[in-house]
């Protein structure tokens, strides 16, 4: 921790103030939409809706240059999870609402099953394919070959994927699958901290971020 403090300086005086702009520019996205709400705001549908889609991408590219930079600190892995866990909460506050509702309102039973159904859809079918498609307008490689440190990841995947089609099998969801799931994660971000750290080489507002 010392050798990097006194290695800061030159860190900073190395970064371009494009990356500054970028990161001012990301958080006034997010922050806007927070004076909005704290202001009481009512622009109608579409201008809400334009304002909190704004917010939420720029907060999402800062989420992303966070997550590249605690990687310094900590493993890659670890720090994927903690982004990803960061990135789900929206939809894990709105799949608890119609949870809590559900006892009292006909049909919101159903709402939570098909809002967090239709999200894994979405990542599954659309959120993976944009991925490879960027990838593949950057580097035009047809396949991306994994690197043996993802074995942890692609494991715990595997295991929830298979248990996920136990649930459609018996058609319930019961607090049983609640206990089995979360295990699943908590063993698997055990298993990410103790995974080797290797200290990425951080570039643009991550390295402004890590400085």
């Amino acid at each position: 921790m010392v050798a990097r403090s006194r290695s800061a300086p030159s860190a900073w005086a190395g970064v371009s103030l494009r990356s500054f702009f970028y990161i001012l520019f990301a958080s006034l996205l997010a922050l806007q939409w927070l004076v909005l709400r704290a202001l009481h705001f009512e622009g109608g549908p579409i201008v809400e809706s334009l304002c909190a889609g704004t917010a939420i991408f720029g907060a999402a590219f800062l989420l992303s240059w966070a997550a590249e930079a605690a990687q310094m600190d900590i493993p890659r892995a670890l720090a994927m999870a903690f982004l990803a866990l960061i990135a789900v909460l929206p939809e894990y506050a709105v799949d608890m609402y119609f949870a809590w509702q559900a006892p009292h309102r006909d049909g919101y039973t159903a709402f939570a099953t098909a809002n967090m159904t239709g999200g894994n859809r979405l990542l599954i079918g659309l959120g993976w394919a944009t991925v490879v498609a960027t990838a593949w307008l950057r580097t035009r490689a047809r396949s991306f070959a994994l690197d043996r440190s993802q074995s942890v990841e692609v494991f715990f995947l595997l295991v929830a994927t298979l248990y996920s089609f136990v649930i459609p099998w018996k058609q319930t969801i019961s607090l049983w699958d609640s206990v089995i799931l979360v295990g699943l994660f908590v063993t698997y971000m055990i298993f990410a901290g103790k995974t080797e750290h290797q200290e990425p080489e951080l570039g643009g507002p991550a390295e402004v971020i890590a400085a």
